[in-house]
């Protein structure tokens, strides 16, 4: 007889809780420790290392000749009431020179006031610096790029012109720009995080006064603008789906304002036709076409590398490779000789110590740029291949979103110098970004790639960091250099700035600023001076002098001479003849340029000109038109023309 299965026993039923049995306190999770004074900390050492460097260079950044006037002598005209683009030539958009003008306005016509500005806007490029490399990858690696940045590329006097810097650029749209850009980062992550209307609005604007600085600039915004609209697909639009018309209304809104608003400013308040207001306040990259024939002459050909193309890539390969090798080698290292036991884990710090000793020891620092490419590619392929191994996350994506869009003002940033990268000359704004990121890749992506362990990737980044920070070193030893050679005092009071003293050894230190201080002196105790021309380049001098140019050219390059220009240009003078014309010795010759004024494309009717008109009254050494001498000739303009032929 089958017995009977035995029924299970239902489980006994639960008490009953009382009802002042209080629920139970949901616990918050843990969250990450506050690490403000660790910002706090790398904050104020980055502070206090500018402040050295700013001690260090004081008031030796401008380039007494070339370039830096023109930042100076436009908004110093503007508040007189000159037009930009009427009454003086300017390639790029009015932004900077009209933001310039209004410093003056405010706080007086002065370097120091140029100076004071620029050191706020400095300030905000290095804050914003730091905190987008802290939330793309690492707080350290942010402190290691940072100091790079201050030492290497912001004060320094790295080649014979000055200007490459960020307190007296040679064009404020460059660093005008590099902040646009940084801000225009920072508000894009807010688009793509929260997606409120007023951050479209402002993102809009940015991308709009990007369009009224320099095509780099203007590159580089719609290179991170289209780098959010991928993330925003990435993301499938979770912050933009809701009232998408109405945001991308007001982002094209933001977008027109600062060009609507120049226009009108320029029909209404200087007299331009709308069509005219329209093309000038585009003129950033309309002259991209209308000076292309200039990328064709020698020292454009060079600054971008063209005139070498194989041979700079072979070069930008070779030595991105040799650097790649090095950091995966390191990183290879710590993530295996560990497993190998204690020995061979410190033999391997060892042996990785000496070899970093010995590549801080050897390489040529200043020359460091050509890697700079190859670790934009490596930043790129590891942050692909992180993409790749992790799910799509639920939450946005923020450390992927600042890597992403810096990288691409990185690399637009660098599309000009792409065939021959330099951390020196126009390096000092073209090329930051891009090293930055290589220098954040190598101190965190790589070893995140090789899963280091906590003690080795400490190891790994230590010494790395150490030698990038020595390298700096190195390259901020040799701008100290050049900077105590800069003892002469050119102008006076709030102008006054320091140029290289010829008198330490003049056969090699240039006499530029000595010639335009000399020239100086002899205008401020001329009665008959109040207008005056400077050839081949020079407004410094009518800046110091505050004296205006009577025509809307101030740089006397083969550009301005082809194709019959030269004959408008001295009709020009014909009509509106200075009072005074100042030789000063500028060498031409990259520009293809053997002596100025040797050709017609070179000159020759604009020396004919003043042979005929003007008259030689004060020179100092010798053939300011002869490569090999320098000096300055000051001519006067005669009542009777022809009575004294001059001979310049």
């Amino acid at each position: 007889m089958a017995s009977r299965k035995k029924r299970p026993t239902p489980d006994p039923k639960p008490p009953a809780i009382p009802a002042s049995f209080p629920a139970p306190v949901p616990q918050p999770k843990t969250a990450a420790p506050a690490l403000w004074w660790l910002d706090l900390l790398f904050g104020g050492i980055l502070a206090g290392l500018a402040v050295f460097f700013l001690n260090l260079s004081w008031r030796k950044w401008p380039d007494p000749i070339i370039d830096f006037g023109r930042e100076l002598y436009l908004p110093w005209r503007l508040t007189q009431g000159a037009a930009l683009y009427r009454d003086m030539l300017h390639m790029y958009g009015p932004f900077s020179p009209y933001f310039n003008s209004v410093v003056f306005r405010l706080f007086g016509t002065s370097l120091n006031s140029i100076i004071a500005v620029n050191i706020l806007i400095y300030a905000g490029i290095l804050s914003l610096l730091y905190y987008i490399l802290r939330e793309g990858w690492s707080r350290f690696a942010a402190f290691v790029a940072c100091v790079v940045f201050v030492s290497v590329f912001s004060f320094s006097h790295l080649v014979g012109i000055g200007n490459y810097n960020y307190i007296t650029p040679y064009a404020h749209e460059a660093t005008h720009g590099i902040l646009i850009v940084l801000l225009l980062i920072w508000a894009l992550i807010g688009v793509l995080a929260a997606g409120k209307r007023w951050q479209f609005f402002c993102a809009g604007l940015l991308v709009g006064l990007s369009i009224l600085t320099k095509p780099e600039t203007m590159l580089a915004a719609g290179a991170v603008s289209f780098g959010a609209i991928l993330l925003s697909a990435r993301e499938r639009f979770r912050t933009v789906r809701a009232g998408w018309a109405a945001k991308l209304l007001l982002l094209l809104a933001g977008c027109l304002t600062p060009m609507i608003i120049a226009v009108v400013l320029f029909h209404v308040g200087a007299g331009f036709t709308w069509g005219e207001a329209l093309w000038d306040v585009n003129s950033a990259w309309l002259n991209i076409f209308v000076y292309s024939s200039a990328l064709s002459n020698p020292m454009q050909k060079s600054s971008m590398g063209t005139d070498n193309l194989w041979g700079n890539l072979g070069h930008e390969t070779l030595a991105g490779g040799v650097a790649l090798a090095f950091a995966f080698g390191a990183a290879w290292g710590c993530r295996y000789f560990p497993r190998w036991g204690a020995t061979s884990a410190a033999f391997w710090a060892v042996f990785l110590i000496i070899v970093s000793l010995f590549v801080t020891a050897t390489v040529p620092w200043l020359d460091i740029g050509p890697i700079i490419p190859a670790l934009l590619v490596c930043a790129a392929v590891l942050q692909g291949i992180k993409l790749w191994r992790q799910p799509r996350p639920a939450a946005f994506d923020r450390e992927t979103a600042f890597r992403a869009l810096l990288w691409l003002a990185g690399a637009a940033f660098l599309f000009r110098m792409a065939f021959n990268p330099r951390i020196m000359h126009y390096g000092f704004f073209q090329a930051p970004l891009a090293m930055l990121i290589g220098l954040a890749t190598v101190l965190v992506a790589l070893p995140d790639f090789f899963s280091l362990n906590s003690a080795f990737r400490k190891v790994y980044q230590g010494i790395l960091a150490v030698m990038i920070l020595s390298g700096a070193g190195m390259v901020a030893r040799q701008s100290a250099n050049t900077l105590s050679l800069q003892q002469f005092p050119v102008g006076t009071g709030p102008d006054q700035f320091l140029a290289f003293d010829p008198r330490i050894d003049p056969q090699h230190i240039p006499a530029s600023g000595a010639l335009v201080e000399i020239a100086r002196q002899y205008l401020a105790q001329d009665p008959g001076a109040h207008s005056l021309l400077v050839l081949p380049e020079g407004i410094m001098l009518n800046y110091l002098t505050r004296l205006p140019s009577t025509i809307p050219y101030y740089y006397f390059n083969p550009e301005l001479f082809m194709n019959g220009k030269d004959q408008a240009l001295i009709a020009q003078l014909k009509a509106a003849p200075p009072d005074r014309i100042v030789i000063l010795s500028r060498n031409m010759e990259e520009y293809g340029v053997e002596r100025f004024g040797d050709s017609r494309d070179h000159g020759a009717a604009l020396l004919q000109f003043i042979q005929d008109y003007y008259k030689p009254v004060y020179q100092q050494g010798g053939d300011p038109l002869d490569n090999g001498q320098q000096g300055v000739v000051v001519f006067a303009r005669q009542t009777t023309p022809g009575a004294s032929p001059a001979k310049p």
